[in-house]
């Protein structure tokens, strides 16, 4: 047996296959022989280089340079997995980096008044309120919003609000959700509702979770969002303020920022033609 080094990197076994037959095909069988053994044992190698490394070394180093197609798919296949990787991690390490925290003030989609009969909480949504929830939750995962937290009112048109864009963006139906009473209540009391919403994003949110989104009704909704960057924000129906604020956690958000501390990056409209504005009142 010998030694073949392959691009520097790795070191395999090239094993002599002893003739077996005596005839003129002997040589070509023998060759086709080590070429499986060798196919075997580079892919084995591979493997246990690839899988078994540690941490990322910022670039991709060149695997195995062979001319056989299958082992060129394997490595086109692993080097797609580990630049992957890579931007994930790197995506990671960035949100911890910068300590950035964001809140999504999310109102109701438009409800129905058709059967009047019905009690304000238990009103559904109208058709247009259906695509509008759909809508928004496409313009939230086209700009990468994703909430780690939702907390919504337990009214019906918020529920079925969040069921909507669950179904249209896959991230919001693994985010971890609560439904609360007092956020249906509490939007109806004058200057309550953002103290309300900082009370219980502190008690729910664990500091790996960078983005939260709270649901529920205006005139609470609007008024919060207002309070908490210190401009005035008019939120119609399905409409989101996209607000940000430093800190590694969401005490250190809170603290640091204050009322009216935190920026307005926009404001998201479901049926507008830029996904995000900015219009102070």
């Amino acid at each position: 047996m010998e030694t073949c080094a392959l691009s520097g990197v790795l070191h395999l076994e090239r094993v002599r296959v002893t003739p077996i037959l005596g005839t003129s095909n002997c040589s070509a069988l023998r060759r086709e022989e080590a070429r499986d053994i060798e196919r075997k044992k580079l892919g084995r190698a591979m493997r246990s280089q690839f899988f078994g490394r540690q941490q990322l070394t910022g670039r991709i180093q060149p695997i195995f340079d062979v001319g056989y197609s299958q082992g060129c798919n394997l490595n086109r296949q692993l080097r797609s997995a580990y630049t992957t990787t890579e931007k994930i991690v790197g995506g990671l390490t960035q949100v911890k980096e910068t300590g950035k925290r964001r809140l999504i003030l999310l109102r109701h989609a438009k409800s129905s008044w058709a059967d009047r009969s019905l009690k304000d909480h238990k009103r559904p949504l109208s058709n247009k309120g259906r695509l509008a929830a759909a809508n928004i939750a496409s313009k939230l995962e086209k700009h990468s919003w994703v909430p780690g937290l939702i907390l919504c009112s337990d009214s019906q048109r918020t529920r079925e609000t969040l069921h909507i864009m669950q179904g249209r963006y896959s991230a919001l139906a693994d985010a971890d959700v609560r439904f609360l009473g007092s956020f249906y209540s509490v939007a109806a009391m004058d200057g309550q509702t953002a103290q309300h919403i900082q009370e219980n994003v502190l008690k729910y949110a664990g500091d790996d979770i960078t983005t939260i989104m709270c649901m529920g009704h205006n005139r609470g909704w609007e008024e919060a969002a207002s309070q908490f960057c210190g401009v005035a924000v008019e939120l119609k129906t399905a409409n989101a303020a996209l607000l940000e604020a430093p800190g590694i956690s969401w005490k250190e958000a809170f603290e640091k920022a204050g009322m009216g501390g935190w920026k307005l990056v926009g404001i998201m409209k479901p049926d507008s033609m830029s996904d995000i504005e900015y219009e102070a009142a």
